[in-house]
């Protein structure tokens, strides 16, 4: 699995890389019944690759998607990120 770490006082925590955290966002946001959490998750969705993008991290989450089952990468879930600039990550 692809993560992080990150120290928070004498704490150490690993958390999932964000270009995970964000394409499991995408893929769950569809099955939410509350809307409010289903606008949660597509921000998340958005915001966090155009942060990566925007940080010269697009490798990120280009490996990340290419990585997914198939099934999983089909145009539906990338129509979903409409906001972000997905083209830019050649998938």
């Amino acid at each position: 699995m692809n993560t992080i770490t990150s120290k928070v006082g004498p704490i150490k925590l690993k958390l999932p890389h964000p270009a995970n955290f964000a394409l499991h966002k995408l893929l769950v946001m569809g099955r939410r019944p509350k809307a409010e959490k289903q606008a949660k998750d597509k921000e998340s969705a958005i915001r966090i690759p155009n942060a990566l993008i925007d940080s010269d991290q697009s490798a990120a989450i280009k490996k990340t998607f290419q990585a997914m089952p198939k099934k999983w990468q089909g145009k539906e879930q990338a129509s979903k990120l409409e906001n972000l600039d997905f083209d830019s990550l050649d998938l």
